[in-house]
C-alpha cells in the first residue's frame, strides 16, 4: 500500500485495504462525500492552481 493510499483511508476514517474492489467503491465515495468538502471558492476568486498530482493530493488530503 502506498503512502497516498494510507493517507487517503485515514482522511476518510475508513479501514485500509490493500485491494479495493468495485463493491467497495460506494462506501469510499460515500466517505468522500461526508469527509472531503466540495467547494469552488478558488474558482470564484479566480485563484486557479495547475492540475497536478501534488495539488490534488493537497486538496484532497490536507484541505
Amino acid at each position: 500500500m502506498t503512502d497516498f493510499q494510507k493517507q487517503f483511508f485515514a482522511r476518510l476514517y475508513i479501514e485500509e485495504k490493500d485491494t479495493v474492489s468495485f463493491e467497495d467503491l460506494s462506501n469510499i465515495m460515500y466517505a468522500m462525500a461526508q469527509t472531503v468538502p466540495f467547494e469552488n471558492l478558488n474558482i470564484l476568486e479566480k485563484n486557479f492552481k495547475e492540475i497536478s498530482k501534488e495539488n490534488l493530493k493537497e486538496k484532497i488530503l490536507v484541505n
